[in-house]
């Protein structure tokens, strides 16, 4: 996402990504969110979002980045912990997040697994650090650099999702690779650390 110039990172704001006017509103349809502009009035399932709160910044060409955090949680046969969102991407993805400012990633992991999934993590380690371009994320973010987690399954764990997803389930390498709702950013983890996080190594 190529930020306008008026469209400054100092100032909090919420804009619409097709006239970059203020006034948006959120709506739901079908258990949904999604966002409707004042001014031209038209819907997205995302919207360009400039908060303090989060790490981002604008490179040398004006591309918006925002940092992120995700935690691959295995269980004993290999598979993946994933939810199904019901905000943008509407896809199985990890459960994930912004980095918060001044926050340190291994703390924001931790507390998006929280947040998300109503799971405590105790042996949470770091996996990989890189950037995905091509990561749209619902603030309107379209490259995202991940501080990646792992952690294996603790015995006691019992999922309760937050409202941003509608259910759970565990995911084999094979569905993570193949499956056609697996969000982008989750395909590109699994295939960059296959050898880290599945039990054989076949590419």
């Amino acid at each position: 996402m190529k930020i306008p110039k008026n469209i400054s990172l100092n100032r909090n704001g919420q804009y619409c990504l097709f006239c970059f006017n203020e006034g948006v509103e959120r709506l739901f349809e079908s258990d949904k969110t999604f966002y409707k502009c004042s001014s031209c009035n038209k819907i997205n399932a995302r919207s360009l979002v400039i908060d303090e709160k989060i790490t981002s910044w604008i490179d040398k060409e004006r591309i918006y980045w925002h940092e992120s955090v995700g935690t691959l949680i295995k269980n004993d046969e290999g598979q993946i912990f994933c939810i199904l969102r019901k905000i943008y991407p509407f896809e199985y993805a990890l459960p994930a997040g912004h980095l918060d400012a001044r926050e340190k990633a291994e703390d924001a992991a931790s507390r998006e697994v929280q947040e998300e999934i109503g799971v405590s993590l105790s042996d949470i380690q770091p996996l990989g650090h890189f950037a995905i371009q091509g990561d749209k994320c619902r603030r309107g973010c379209d490259d995202h650099m991940w501080n990646l987690f792992i952690a294996n399954k603790p015995k006691d764990f019992v999922p309760k999702l937050s409202d941003e997803a509608s259910e759970w389930k565990w995911m084999s390498k094979d569905e993570l690779m193949n499956r056609n709702d697996i969000v982008y950013p989750l395909k590109y983890i699994a295939k960059k650390y296959s050898a880290d996080i599945f039990l054989d190594n076949t590419p």
